[in-house]
């Protein structure tokens, strides 16, 4: 299994050509940036959106010319790191890591945030597509979703899923799927991921949503057994899974994010330069492969896209929380 460090040491690698193409990038901004460019990712260091922060930061360094530094600022599921980036100035010098959960989820199920999602900030652009992995526990026979929406179904009440905590991804996707198919199963949220795979492996719990990198060692060691992936392609990494739309709910299909946006006074052009140097971060082979090999899907793309992609996915949300119900305040 590759380490965390294999993928970051993955992207280190650097060249004069990244350094020349980020002198054109100054003058055409006139001179941004002459000085070190920060990424705030709202959650602590380690876990995935860390992790593919930090390789896209190295890229984007050789591309800017400048050091790209990334710094945690971890707490109230991403809202401190939020709340700290939209009173930065407009200058092109923070960025914060927006995702699915701390960012959209936020926004969709919470009244009396202190900022606003699509007032204080703007698009630089996405990073990766994570793909959700629907996985059972070993202790109970389904083999296939189908199978297990069977299994509740003659089992009422007696099965649990778990969570990262209220409010996360896995939680609303779990409260969804109850709805879409028709099954009880009881929440049990922990304190992160980690946690809830480690009771699943044990058979404390019985299902579990979410990305693929957290799950996929545990799938291959036959700990856990996959049910579906949420791409509309199946994974090239788990071949012989299903996808949710293949199992019959395609409701399901989607992926988790993580982009970068800055303070939405931050001027077009500056932008324009940040978004250049994400690109071609993405697009460097280094980075590119190092990403696959998590799991996730680089996904270089203007800035523009970028901000519909948010926009639209603030309204999914909003849709589904409506569906089954669930606040955060």
């Amino acid at each position: 299994m590759a380490t965390r460090r294999t993928f970051i040491g993955g992207s280190l690698a650097t060249g004069a050509t990244g350094l020349h193409a980020g002198a054109k990038a100054q003058t055409a901004a006139g001179g941004f940036p002459d000085r070190p460019v920060r990424i705030v990712v709202p959650y602590a260091a380690g876990g995935p959106s860390d992790v593919v922060t930090r390789m896209v930061a190295e890229g984007m360094s050789s591309f800017l010319g400048r050091p790209v530094i990334v710094e945690n600022k971890a707490g109230a599921n991403g809202r401190i790191g939020m709340e700290y980036v939209a009173r930065q100035p407009g200058d092109g010098y923070t960025l914060v890591m927006f995702s699915q959960g701390g960012s959209v989820l936020n926004t969709a199920g919470r009244e009396n945030l202190s900022y606003d999602l699509l007032r204080d900030f703007r698009a630089v652009g996405n990073m990766a597509l994570l793909p959700q992995l629907v996985v059972t526990s070993n202790s109970i026979p389904p083999k296939t979703l189908q199978e297990f929406v069977a299994h509740a179904k003659a089992n009422p009440g007696k099965l649990s899923y778990g969570s990262s905590g209220v409010g996360g991804t896995p939680h609303l996707i779990g409260e969804w799927f109850k709805i879409i198919a028709g099954i009880e199963m009881t929440h049990v949220p922990y304190r992160g991921t980690g946690p809830a795979t480690t009771d699943l492996i044990a058979g404390r719990i019985h299902f579990l949503f979410t990305e693929v990198p957290v799950l996929i060692e545990h799938v291959r060691e036959a700990k856990i057994r996959a049910l579906a992936v949420s791409t509309q392609e199946r994974s090239p990494l788990l071949p012989d899974v299903l996808t949710v739309a293949e199992s019959g709910f395609p409701q399901l299909t989607g992926t988790n994010w993580f982009g970068l946006e800055v303070p939405s006074a931050t001027p077009d052009e500056v932008v324009k330069v940040l978004n250049d140097a994400l690109v071609k971060s993405l697009e460097r082979p280094a980075t590119r492969d190092a990403l696959i090999a998590l799991g996730a899907y680089p996904d270089p793309a203007p800035a523009e896209r970028f901000d519909r992609f948010v926009r639209d996915e603030l309204a999914r949300w909003r849709d589904v929380m409506k569906t089954t119900g669930a606040r955060l305040d």
